[in-house]
């Protein structure tokens, strides 16, 4: 029983198995058994629980926000609800792009008009660690409730934006290959860092790329010329690709994972 659960869990996130060319990935898809009728593909299980997980922890900030608001008669932290909606807007599009990766099998303008959204998106969800700033800023509540709001806030943020670089992972392994997929999820993590600061000093939005262009590009080759903002883009790149390798491990070493954390009587069962 304890070694077909551990089958399961190892088809659930597919993306050391990414083959580096597309026949290969034929052949892989073929040897892959069929679900009996009527049953979820154990990828999809898996996607619909993380998800589902996702929301009740996005429903628990939000009603903390509302709690707060109820409580204190003031629309502090109304802000974490919209930033929260911002962060999910990523990780639809990367499950749009995914599947339509999947069914196509070929990069198309519509996948990358998607990817585009996708990477203009992608900063406002690790950007809600940077709300852990108002920590202590007001007393109508006790301080650990702001901790405990902000940090579930931030912790939601920072898995919505990795789950959804999670899945572009997986779709570029199997275009360009181990390597350049990598090399993408590093350069993607950077722009990110970048968009952190933009949009936490100077307040710059997603949108203004389409708004104010032309004075977004003209902030943004400002601070590349400056230190501090490259020390703060170099400092969260270095966070967000640590944290990244955690979700990586764990998405793709369930079954050795799963196992260490089974005890010695349930592991023989």
């Amino acid at each position: 029983m304890v070694r077909q659960r551990l089958y399961l869990a190892s088809t659930a996130v597919r993306i050391r198995s990414a083959p580096w060319d597309r026949s290969a990935s034929a052949a892989l898809e073929e040897a892959e058994p069929e679900p009996a009728a009527g049953a979820p593909r154990p990828g999809v299980a898996a996607w619909s629980s993380m998800l589902f997980s996702l929301a009740i922890l996005s429903l628990f900030v939000v009603t903390m926000i509302g709690f707060r608001i109820v409580y204190t008669r003031s629309s502090d932290h109304i802000a974490i609800a919209w930033n929260l909606f911002l962060a999910w807007i990523p990780l639809l599009a990367a499950l749009i792009i995914s599947g339509r990766a999947r069914r196509t099998g070929v990069p198309n303008a519509g996948l990358a008009a998607v990817a585009a959204v996708w990477l203009m998106f992608l900063p406002n969800a690790p950007y809600m660690i940077t709300d852990l700033k108002y920590v202590g800023h007001s007393d109508r509540v006790p301080i650990l409730y702001d901790v405990l709001l902000l940090s579930a806030a931030a912790w939601t943020g920072l898995l919505l934006g990795l789950t959804s670089l999670l899945l572009i992972h997986a779709v570029a392994r199997r275009f360009v290959g181990a390597v350049y997929a990598w090399a993408l999820v590093v350069a993607v993590l950077a722009l990110s860092s970048f968009g952190i600061y933009l949009g936490r000093i100077q307040r710059w939005n997603s949108w203004d790329v389409f708004v104010r262009p032309t004075a977004l590009l003209d902030a943004a080759w400002n601070a590349v010329l400056h230190p501090r903002p490259i020390a703060m883009t170099i400092l969260f790149t270095c966070f967000l690709v640590a944290t990244y390798l955690v979700l990586y491990s764990f998405a793709t070493r369930p079954p050795g994972c799963y196992a260490r954390l089974q005890g010695p009587d349930e592991a023989e069962r």
